[in-house]
């Protein structure tokens, strides 16, 4: 009996540990974007794409050419900057602060940031390199 409520004890704990994070995820909405960035009315946003073409300054954007989620694939989305963007480039190993004028066109990056509405305004920017070997 005791070995019985041991083994069920395991397997709950199993259970929650797995589905937590899913929970804590929370749902998409009907843009494939999880909600609750704490903004009125804002949702948040995490893609991965490749850069098109940026601007850096007052009137920042980075134009990117969306990999994923699904619902942008194959489409160039303008996200907007600000001054509070904060921009790394990481080489899948390290990872430093870069500026705005570090992005170079074509490389990878991760987006992620807040959309309400239409526009879409980059919180954080991560650029991914590959490290020469």
């Amino acid at each position: 009996m005791r070995r019985t409520l041991v083994v069920l004890t395991i397997v709950v704990l199993a259970v929650l540990l797995v589905a937590t994070p899913g929970l804590a995820a929370g749902s998409q909405n009907r843009h494939g974007l999880r909600g609750g960035g704490g903004g009125q009315g804002s949702t948040s946003f995490n893609l991965l794409g490749t850069i098109v073409s940026y601007s850096c300054g007052n009137e920042g954007y980075i134009k990117v050419a969306v990999i994923t989620p699904d619902k942008y694939g194959d489409t160039v989305l303008t996200v907007q900057t600000t001054d509070s963007t904060r921009f790394k480039e990481c080489d899948y190993v390290v990872s430093v602060r870069i500026d705005c004028s570090d992005l170079v066109s074509g490389s990878q990056v991760r987006i992620m940031g807040t959309v309400d509405g239409k526009s879409f305004v980059a919180t954080r920017v991560i650029q991914y390199t590959l490290s020469a070997e």
